[in-house]
């Protein structure tokens, strides 16, 4: 593609993509702004739900979190490792 009309098709792409989506703001702002007392509490109650969710969900697998590949430690005998899955080959 020549820069000459690359240059007009990446202006007009941007004076599309910059009306679009500042009128489409816009108008979300004014649908916002009037359900915004019917809205505002469910948002309110859900986020701190999602919130207090994550919180709790963090400090359950905190143990699990914290270590590579997620696998829980063995509390009963700090001594055993996980197992490992894979198939030992033998030397024959």
């Amino acid at each position: 593609m020549p820069w000459r009309g690359f240059l007009l098709a990446n202006a007009g792409g941007a004076v599309i993509w910059a009306a679009v989506f500042g009128v489409g703001g816009y108008l979300f702002g004014k649908v916002l702004l009037q359900l915004h007392g019917a809205v505002g509490p469910i948002a309110f109650v859900l986020a701190t739900a999602v919130l207090l969710g994550g919180g709790f969900l963090m400090r359950r697998f905190e143990i699990r979190l914290s270590l590579p590949n997620g696998r829980y430690p063995a509390p009963w005998n700090p001594s055993s490792r996980p197992r490992d899955r894979r198939q030992k080959s033998s030397p024959h």
